[in-house]
């Protein structure tokens, strides 16, 4: 269950905050780049994103609190760090582009697809799992749009990429069972 790994990042995600987070922002936007600073905000998740990794070998995320039933009365698990780590995730792979490291980068644009991925295909999903899902796709499909519009992704990178994308194209389960 991805579950236990990423709730390991809950307390590890650090994002600036400040003046600071503005640029992080704008770096995450494509509008400018600081390679320093963005390795300095890396250095500080180093251990988030291997987390991350590690909660993309399992096959299923289940919240245990959801696992046998939902009700009104069902406590929800925390969700609103994974937003982070998939922000976390794009500046990695921003960075690993800038840095020409292609296959890096577009790895991590994809961990947070995947991961949001799973949490849209929970077996007992509720609407904040699918909706905190879908932003973790819609934040890893962004960081891919924009190195692809910003580098020269070598063919032979980018080609076996394209058909795991069909995969994340249909949700319509998800959201179903998020209203069941």
């Amino acid at each position: 269950n991805a579950y236990f790994s990423l709730i390991k990042i809950n307390e590890q995600i650090y994002e600036p905050t400040g003046e600071a987070n503005k640029r992080y922002m704008d770096f995450l936007d494509g509008k400018s780049w600081d390679q320093v600073e963005a390795d300095s905000v890396l250095s500080k998740n180093e251990n988030m994103l291997i987390e991350m990794k590690n909660a993309l070998s399992f096959s299923y995320y289940q919240c245990p609190s959801t696992a046998e039933s939902i009700s009104l009365t069902t406590d929800l698990c925390p969700l609103n760090y994974l937003g982070a780590g998939a922000r976390m995730a794009g500046l990695s792979a921003l960075s690993k582009a800038n840095k020409n490291d292609f296959q890096g980068a577009i790895e991590d644009a994809f961990l947070p697809v995947g991961i949001g991925q799973m949490l849209i295909e929970e077996p007992r999903i509720t609407l904040i799992d699918y909706l905190v899902g879908n932003a973790m796709k819609h934040i890893g499909l962004k960081t891919f749009q924009i190195i692809l519009a910003t580098h020269d992704v070598p063919s032979d990178v980018l080609l076996p990429r394209m058909t795991e994308l069909e995969k994340y194209l249909e949700n319509e389960e998800g959201l179903k069972n998020a209203f069941r």
